[in-house]
């Protein structure tokens, strides 16, 4: 059973060149498990029809108006992953999505079996089972948001894909297993995670984590995949 993921390297992005040593172990976790393992990047957003009808490359568009200035190609380039998400979904059909800061240390493709799709496993939507309706409901958010009257409050992180997909659509299911326990944590400092999926995002160090280490360095400390 396929899982994909996107990565697409920003120039002179420090965060963005870290980020992309994640991905073989993200890569190795995966498979461990009995996945194989589809790593999408630009080209793939690029392919899908809505690409050209956004204005992803305007530094003022609405996508950027309440994020940091100096951040907006990264968060271009999340906008642009959800469109390759979406655009795989197209061409092959649904799948399961996670992110590249997402290591699995037991999650099997059995799970999915019993999944509904259009089913999420975090609240960061790091992870999703993503089927034609949500592709149809993220397509039509993210246009309408770009081409619509800027609305959004001016909180801080309004205008991201994250809070617009939770905003603006309503076919998403949160699962957990059959414990009411949930797939993915999010890396602890004190690495006491039980799930059987990590996700190893930016925020670890707003929670404590070295901000001396690196990504990988904290995967590393974890645990031997």
């Amino acid at each position: 059973m396929n899982v994909v993921s996107y990565f697409n390297l920003i120039p002179d992005f420090k965060f963005s060149s870290e980020s992309q040593k994640l991905i073989d172990i993200w890569d190795q976790s995966w498979q461990k498990h009995g996945w194989n393992t589809i790593l999408l990047d630009e080209s793939y957003a690029r392919a899908n029809p809505l690409f050209n009808k956004l204005d992803l490359d305007d530094p003022d568009a609405n996508f950027y108006r309440t994020i940091n200035p100096e951040m907006w190609r990264y968060h271009r380039s999340c906008y642009c992953r959800l469109l390759a998400y979406c655009q795989y979904v197209r061409e092959n059909g649904p799948v399961l999505y996670a992110d590249y800061d997402v290591i699995n240390y037991g999650f099997s493709p059995d799970i999915l079996k019993s999944t509904k799709e259009n089913s999420y496993f975090c609240t960061s939507r790091c992870i999703v089972y993503l089927g034609y309706r949500g592709k149809n409901q993220i397509e039509n958010a993210i246009f309408n948001f770009s081409n619509g009257d800027f609305q959004e409050s001016s909180s801080v992180g309004s205008s991201n894909d994250m809070t617009i997909i939770n905003k603006y659509t309503d076919c998403f299911i949160f699962e957990k297993d059959n414990d009411n326990r949930c797939y993915v944590s999010s890396i602890l400092p004190d690495f006491s995670n039980q799930t059987p999926l990590i996700h190893y995002d930016g925020g670890c160090y707003r929670r404590g984590f070295n901000r001396n280490l690196t990504r990988l360095e904290i995967i590393k400390q974890y645990k031997q995949l």
